[in-house]
């Protein structure tokens, strides 16, 4: 009974490292079951959901894993777009590219 009860405390756990990316809580969508993932271009031009999961929120940022090295994320209108719909790539040169 040295440490009352009720304090508050700040701790850092060491964790395995792993390789996020930090996006826009803006970029989430929610899959028809609720996961939360994003919506990309392929190729093709058509859309993907991805799940992802989040490994650290900040206040305006995310750092979540699950996104394709090579992932065109749609970063605006991406709930009037569903998976496989065609899409027009409005800037094709610009990717998201874990790593980078």
């Amino acid at each position: 009974m040295k440490i009352p009860a009720g304090l508050s405390v700040e701790a850092d756990l060491l964790m395995e490292e792993v390789l996020a990316l930090e996006i826009s809580p803006a970029w989430l969508a929610l899959s028809e079951d609720g996961e939360p993932g994003i919506k990309w271009v392929t190729t093709g031009n058509r859309v993907q959901f991805t799940p992802v999961d989040v490994v650290k929120s900040e206040s305006n940022r995310l750092w979540v894993t699950g996104i394709p090295e090579q992932a065109r994320v749609i970063t605006r209108g991406q709930g009037f777009v569903r998976s496989g719909d065609q899409v027009d790539v409005i800037n094709p040169d610009v990717s998201l590219v874990a790593g980078e």
